[in-house]
């Protein structure tokens, strides 16, 4: 994932609001990523090694969570 990632072809993150024990796991945390963890990952990776600029990514906030 890490050599074929597409910035342009990145697509959007699902969020979610946080249940209470991920609330525990993570108290500075405000959302749970539910769709496009791992794409996320590589972008942070990306942004912190320099490799890549930030541009805005597009996001769909679900509200209420799903089950």
């Amino acid at each position: 994932m890490d050599k074929a990632f597409d910035f342009g072809k990145f697509g959007l993150v699902v969020l979610t609001v946080l249940t209470e024990s991920e609330q525990r796991e993570s108290p500075a945390g405000t959302y749970y990523i539910y769709d496009g963890v791992h794409k996320t990952i590589v972008l942070a990776e990306k942004l912190l090694r320099g490799e890549i600029k930030f541009k805005p990514i597009r996001v769909l906030l679900l509200t209420p969570r799903r089950s």
